[in-house]
């Protein structure tokens, strides 16, 4: 006997939120204009597609596919009323709020694919992990990575995959991979960057490296820049270009 989850698809753009059929429950119509779903409230005016199909779902996790100029954003249904999506092309920026309540884990973000018009930002209050599955970011007109969380930001580059961040010149970023908050480099892949504009990797707290093949192929100014401390523990790092 073959057993297969079913997943309720609700497409907004280019954003889709995946809700697993056994957790999905009730769904509330509030007059004619909006539906809740697991706490996520869609204005029915706003969404473009309704699907079912077989697809597995993590929980506590948003994946990004960039694609030229245009990216797409799947976001688990159990953390879809904590997500705010915003894509324009392939610039995406995340609005996260409150995540304690999701079984004590935090969310995990996933970029994949390759844009050489694109970035990733992120806005919160919350803990939280930027994964790289194999992705190449080239943002013209600032940083590839943009976090304004002053938590503590878990930046794994999964095992066995090279992943490149540039970003533009001339611009007013203050880094190609910027995060305010305690930046943990981590995992078993591979990380090119390159600063065009200031440093190539700042953090406004720590930055710690362990595991990763971190190589710095340019920057303006420092390869790595950080107002508290680095902490080498493990990995390899290469500056080179500064």
């Amino acid at each position: 006997m073959v057993l297969q989850a079913q997943t309720l698809n609700v497409a907004v753009g280019n954003v889709t939120y995946q809700f697993p059929a056994e957790q999905v429950g009730e769904m509330t119509y509030a007059n004619g204009t909006t539906i809740t779903i697991m706490g996520k409230v869609f204005a029915i005016s706003d969404i473009t597609k309704v699907y079912v199909d077989g697809t597995m779902v993590k929980d506590n996790t948003v994946i990004v596919t960039y694609s030229g100029t245009s990216a797409a954003v799947s976001v688990a249904g159990n953390v879809a009323k904590f997500i705010v999506p915003t894509v324009s092309g392939a610039h995406v920026t995340m609005a996260q709020g409150n995540t304690e309540d999701v079984d004590g884990d935090e969310i995990t973000y996933v970029l994949k694919g390759t844009s050489e018009d694109g970035e990733f930002a992120l806005t919160g209050l919350y803990k939280c992990t930027v994964q790289l599955d194999g992705v190449t970011l080239t943002n013209p007109a600032g940083a590839a990575i943009d976090i304004n969380n002053k938590k503590r930001i878990q930046f794994s580059v999964k095992t066995d995959t090279e992943n490149t961040l540039i970003d533009g010149a001339n611009g007013s970023q203050k880094a190609c991979l910027y995060s305010k908050g305690q930046l943990q480099l981590q995992g078993g892949g591979t990380l090119n960057v390159y600063g065009k504009t200031a440093h190539a990797i700042k953090s406004g707290d720590y930055i710690s490296n362990k595991n990763l093949t971190l190589n710095i192929q340019s920057s303006v100014s420092d390869g790595l820049n950080c107002n508290g401390y680095f902490l080498m523990k493990s990995g390899t790092v290469n500056i080179s270009g500064t």
